[in-house]
């Protein structure tokens, strides 16, 4: 999951720190629950400024999905302190050949003093070698953007989050079942075919602690998600729009409840059967890239990092 590095517009100025007082050090599972308070305080503080959804509903839950990824091996995370309180915090996913960057934010007040830059500059040194680094930034966060970009990150695809449990859907979904060992081969060929590059191991991953469905036609993987119920840790590829929508209709037969995932906004096929079906459009977000990229050339949907 990836969200926008988040700082305070110019003209409200909180109380900066020195930034030689501010000191990096790699994160450790005792940061969780300042991991929390710092990663919901600084999208409640964007929410609000926007009239957007926060990502993290509180504190606690976003100090449990920070407890998950410290606890994740395949994890870097660094904390920023300042006089013995973490004030900053970023996460970069190691996985698969292409870095996932995020969430990484800045507690409120001390936003707009270069802590969040540094952050993200440790995690880019970590990165070094990579086929490349991406993440996904809430498009109202305008200062997160230029340090993006000053930071050599390229928007590729403007993104819609959507919410909600597709009401009655027309398309059967026939052919929907869980994901098994022995399809992870065959989705992961799907992700190079629509990207380039693989991610076998983040699917082997979420098969073992999630519940991933795919679409299977003529015995072959024409579609898969890996968590159709959250998208920060949702993302998928298909042969077709049509194949993504089958798999979509069946997940919400299947019982999966509320669906959540990120649509690109050019994908209208998809994203108009999503609105049409009652899923709500909560916001939107970008994502961007660093190092190897290749426009999709098949139906997709990233997660809340790329």
């Amino acid at each position: 999951m990836s969200l926008a590095l988040l700082a305070r517009p110019a003209g409200l100025p909180p109380p900066w720190p020195d930034p030689q007082s501010v000191t990096l050090r790699p994160a450790t599972m005792r940061d969780a629950e300042a991991c929390g308070r710092v990663l919901h305080a600084a999208q409640r503080d964007l929410a609000s400024r926007h009239g957007v959804e926060p990502a993290f509903a509180s504190a606690a839950v976003a100090a449990a999905r920070a407890a998950g990824w410290l606890a994740d091996p395949a994890f870097f995370a660094v904390v920023a302190e300042h006089a013995g309180e973490v004030v900053g915090v970023g996460f970069l996913q190691e996985r698969d050949e292409i870095r996932g960057i995020g969430p990484t934010a800045v507690a409120p007040r001390h936003q707009m003093a270069g802590i969040g830059r540094r952050l993200l500059r440790a995690l880019l040194d970590r990165a070094e070698g990579a086929a490349g680094a991406r993440l996904v930034q809430d498009a109202a966060a305008m200062p997160a953007a230029a340090l993006h970009a000053a930071l050599g990150f390229e928007v590729k695809a403007p993104l819609l989050l959507l919410e909600g449990c597709p009401r009655d859907p027309a398309e059967p979904g026939e052919g929907v079942r869980p994901m098994r060992p022995e399809d992870v081969t065959a989705c992961d060929a799907l992700h190079a075919a629509a990207h380039g590059v693989g991610r076998a191991q983040e699917i082997r991953h979420v098969l073992e602690a999630g519940a991933p469905l795919v679409l299977e036609r003529r015995n072959r993987i024409a579609a898969y998600l890996t968590a159709p119920e959250d998208w920060q840790a949702n993302h998928g590829a298909a042969e077709t729009a049509a194949d993504l929508i089958a798999l979509l209709a069946g997940a919400a037969r299947r019982g999966q409840g509320r669906l959540g995932l990120l649509v690109p906004s050019r994908q209208s096929d998809v994203l108009r059967w999503c609105l049409q079906a009652g899923m709500r459009a909560v916001k939107p977000m970008v994502l961007l890239a660093r190092g190897s990229y290749r426009v999709p050339a098949r139906c997709w949907v990233p997660s809340g990092l790329y």
